[in-house]
């Protein structure tokens, strides 16, 4: 019998250096930079998750079960991101003024499940963005 212990992975959105916070019980927010390679270059973007836990209730079996689901947020999105598949699925939130850049969020058919997923997406559309070519 082996006394190994596998290590815990570490989160994409820590390993990416988003922070954390618990903005109320079932909601967590996380804040960061959502990153793309450009060559030599890395851009990044502001942005910010909203995962959100609430129960969900069934009336077929009536049971109550847990529904997570995240929102996924981008200050002064590239321009690039426009001419994306699902760049008509970024929503202007609120403008830009002197204090404040503008802000979008991302509206999704089938929201992520966590912030991992939600950040990998944005960064996947930006990517795609810049880089045509490469689609996931």
């Amino acid at each position: 019998m082996s006394n190994d212990v596998e290590p815990v992975p570490t989160p994409y959105w820590e390993a990416s250096g988003w922070e954390r916070s618990q903005l109320k019980e079932g909601i967590e927010v996380y804040r960061g930079k959502y990153k793309v390679a450009l060559g030599e270059e890395q851009r990044e973007y502001d942005g910010f998750v909203v995962v959100e836990t609430s129960p969900s209730y069934s009336i077929e079996d009536l049971s109550i079960k847990e529904q997570t689901t995240a929102r996924v947020f981008i200050e002064d999105p590239p321009k690039e991101v426009k001419s994306h598949p699902n760049g008509s699925c970024l929503g202007l939130i609120s403008q830009s003024n002197e204090k404040h850049k503008s802000q979008f969020t991302l509206h999704f058919t089938v929201p992520p499940k966590d912030a991992d997923s939600a950040i990998r997406f944005m960064e996947g559309m930006l990517e795609e963005s810049f880089h045509p070519q490469s689609k996931r």
